[in-house]
């Protein structure tokens, strides 16, 4: 019973954790611009070759499309799709749970 109190009480403080974080402008910011410049770079080295070009530069943009998707759906850990959700602590307290 000490075990799962302790094990209760550490989830507990890792989600209060992890409810504190989120995601700053400034990772944003930077991501979005490293972005930009990466494909400046490969439109500019695959210029001669518009077919090429096309093809490498939708595949980048899809890598970087999904990587901020990635980034935005945990900016908000406990809330969407990909949530953290408090199974453990329901373990501990099923009769909290709603039938």
């Amino acid at each position: 019973m000490i075990a799962s109190l302790q094990s209760a009480l550490e989830t507990r403080r890792l989600r209060i954790i992890l409810s504190g974080h989120s995601i700053n402008w400034v990772k944003w910011a930077v991501l979005l611009v490293q972005a930009g410049l990466t494909l400046i770079t490969v439109g500019m080295i695959h210029s001669d070759n518009r077919t090429t070009n096309r093809i490498i530069m939708a595949i980048f943009a899809t890598g970087v499309g999904i990587a901020i998707v990635l980034i935005a759906s945990h900016s908000c850990p406990f809330t969407g799709e990909i949530a953290v959700r408090p199974t453990a602590l329901l373990q501990v307290m099923p009769e909290t749970t709603n039938p």
